[in-house]
């Protein structure tokens, strides 16, 4: 299964941040969602929590940050960012994208389920994953 592409995104009335690789984005504020994949994965690359990364409980806070300027980037998929700046009732072209993250073989496959969701659900559910995992 090919990993949804993800994406440093800077505001577009921002100077023009640039980098050519993950190492460079070093020196920026990042804001990351507290226990997501990308938080671990920039953890894992070396950055630290209160420097690179200002970590927040979902992304629609990082997105207000980005948007009042109190952070340089954000990771996040297009759509995800579509979606987050629709809140907003911004467009697109608000932000700009910086540099994509080499996912090949990082993440893995998740799936939210409401905490009351009935366990026979939970059940077909881990069992056509099964199934699908066992297919490729």
């Amino acid at each position: 299964i090919k990993p949804t592409p993800m994406h440093f995104y800077q505001m577009a009335n921002n100077p023009l941040i640039e980098f050519k690789n993950i190492e460079q984005a070093k020196q920026y504020t990042i804001g990351i969602i507290r226990g997501d994949w990308s938080h671990s994965y920039l953890l894992n690359l070396g950055f630290k929590e209160g420097e690179q990364l200002d970590l927040a409980p979902e992304m629609s806070i990082n997105t207000s940050k980005l948007i009042a300027g109190r952070i340089n980037l954000l990771v996040n998929s297009e759509l995800g960012m579509k979606l987050e700046l629709k809140k907003h009732n911004l467009p697109f072209n608000t932000v700009t994208k910086l540099f994509s993250i080499d996912l090949t073989g990082q993440n893995e496959i998740c799936m939210a389920i409401h905490k009351d969701s009935p366990n026979e659900l939970i059940k077909k559910i881990n069992m056509a994953f099964d199934r699908f995992k066992k297919s490729k």
